[in-house]
């Protein structure tokens, strides 16, 4: 018996010591392919989580931002994520496994105890969300987010189905350069760019560096980022935005999408294929 435990103890100590790097082999973008609560489960999601060093951004339909740190050396390393988000700081504690490109995490909703098994049963109050790394090439600046880069100028712009008048827009341009954008219209606003073309329809993120005016502030219910979808022609570019970061179902200049934009590349020289 005391040998038993013995051996016990000495695999958990390996384990411990083999995921001594897991938080430096987290980095990078992973998408959640499921995610289970009990009988219910949901395949495949545009819903990503970024790694980097002891910081993470997870993006659903609003984004979360934090720190996070792991615990390797149990039976089952644990992790811990301290969150800033819509509903304000959050504290989220679960057991996880990473092995390669597939990382596991469950945790326990109702009362936050760490769960004993990395699964999610009827009843269990567990949540359970299956990751796989973002190959390479989806990581890189490559694709649609590269043959974005360029100056765009705005030739129509529709909010809530009411059409903005030509001398408004004038000026109006968005820059894009390595997954970054620059909007300059009055005021300069800088902020990160996310695609992810293969929801249907394609969606958008623009995440704004710096908060807001209070006056825009109170229209977009705090947030300082856009959720929308996109079209990506030739040399035109149409992005329609939703307000208090619900997504549009579809594009067009409807009374329900915030913001129809429709951009046109300066110079015409389109990079695609």
């Amino acid at each position: 018996m005391q040998r038993s435990a013995i051996t016990l103890l000495a695999a958990i100590a390996i384990m411990g010591s083999a995921r001594a790097n897991d938080l430096e082999r987290l980095k990078g973008t992973w998408r959640a392919v499921s995610i289970v609560d009990g009988p219910n489960e949901k395949k495949g999601s545009s819903e990503e989580l970024v790694i980097d060093k002891d910081h993470f951004s997870w993006t659903t339909r609003t984004v979360i931002q934090g720190t996070i740190q792991l615990d390797p050396g149990r039976e089952h390393g644990v992790y811990q994520r301290d969150e800033t988000g819509p509903v304000g700081p959050h504290r989220e504690r679960g057991i996880y496994r990473l092995d390669g490109d597939n990382y596991s995490e469950c945790s326990n909703y109702a009362d936050g105890t760490l769960p004993t098994v990395l699964e999610s049963r009827r009843g269990s109050k567990l949540m359970l969300w299956k990751w796989h790394r973002v190959a390479k090439a989806e990581r890189g600046i490559t694709g649609e987010v590269a043959d974005l880069d360029g100056t765009w100028k705005l030739t129509s712009w529709t909010m809530s189905g009411w059409a903005t008048p030509d001398w408004a827009i004038r000026g109006f341009t968005l820059n894009f350069e390595a997954g970054r954008y620059t909007r300059e219209v009055l005021s300069e606003r800088k902020g990160t760019l996310r695609l992810h073309p293969s929801a249907s329809p394609p969606q958008v993120d623009l995440l704004r560096d710096s908060p807001v005016s209070k006056g825009i502030r109170d229209l977009s219910k705090g947030t300082n980022d856009y959720f929308g979808i996109y079209r990506l022609e030739d040399d035109t570019l149409t992005l329609d935005l939703g307000i208090d970061r619900e997504r549009p179902k579809e594009l067009g200049p409807h009374p329900n999408t915030f913001q129809h934009r429709v951009f046109k590349r300066a110079g015409g020289a389109w990079r695609g294929a």
